[in-house]
């Protein structure tokens, strides 16, 4: 299968995240499967310049799989607890495209929308807190400004998802409204050129997957990823 160059990345940041909950051991096993060989510290060395990214000025990183799927009233922590291997050098907020559910009047009400951090942050870890803050203030707002929010989602995965748990807890039809749903980090300083802003570009890691190694290691990462993401898995 020919993989594309956002596919390849999507999987780098998958066997980032992976790599980054890993133990030494289990680091230097992941290496020694790559094909990777000579001293621990020179398979540790390979595998980190392939999962080590950096956001770079006018760079933003999609993140929405840092979050979890969805939150309700009765599961309301959004941040999975977990940060990506970036280093950053200015500071960035958490823009996001949600879906809202609420009850309004006795009725099941879905909507698309904007929810972003309402201040900047240099600190990744202060960053994603903050969003979690945010998620968790807007499901404790007044139903009288929109009705009683009971979940919100930020994936197209966590919004079908809301919408089965939902429909079996209300017994209720709940629509999808159609929306580019996902959470992103962005930087708050653009690139100039010539006096006209730059348009932003996605973040990337320092070196590509080797060519002979490439397939094998997207297949591996889409695959290790979808497993440990599960309910009991080790990123769930």
């Amino acid at each position: 299968m020919a993989y594309s160059i956002s596919q390849e990345q999507a999987a780098q940041e998958k066997l980032a995240q992976i790599w980054r909950a890993s133990s030494r051991t289990e680091r230097i096993a992941l290496a020694e499967r790559f094909g990777y060989a000579g001293s621990d510290d020179s398979k540790l060395r390979v595998m980190r310049r392939l999962l080590t990214g950096s956001l770079k000025e006018g760079q933003y990183a999609v993140v929405t799989d840092y979050f979890k799927p969805f939150v309700t009233q009765e599961d309301p922590n959004a941040w999975t607890g977990r940060i990506p291997p970036y280093s950053v050098t200015q500071s960035y907020t958490l823009n996001s495209q949600v879906m809202y559910a609420a009850i309004d009047g006795g009725g099941l009400l879905t909507w698309e929308a904007y929810l972003n951090t309402p201040t900047k942050e240099e600190s990744l870890p202060a960053l994603f807190k903050l969003y979690n803050d945010t998620v968790l203030e807007k499901l404790k707002q007044s139903p009288q400004v929109s009705g009683r929010i009971e979940g919100i989602a930020f994936s197209q995965k966590g919004a079908n998802a809301l919408a089965d748990y939902l429909e079996i807890a209300s017994g209720q039809p709940v629509v999808v409204p159609r929306g580019d749903y996902g959470i992103a980090l962005v930087p708050t300083r653009f690139v100039y050129r010539e006096g006209k802003r730059q348009p932003l570009q996605p973040q990337s890691f320092q070196r590509s997957f080797p060519k002979s190694k490439r397939d094998d290691m997207i297949r591996y990462a889409n695959r290790a990823y979808g497993q440990m993401t599960r309910s009991g898995g080790r990123l769930a």
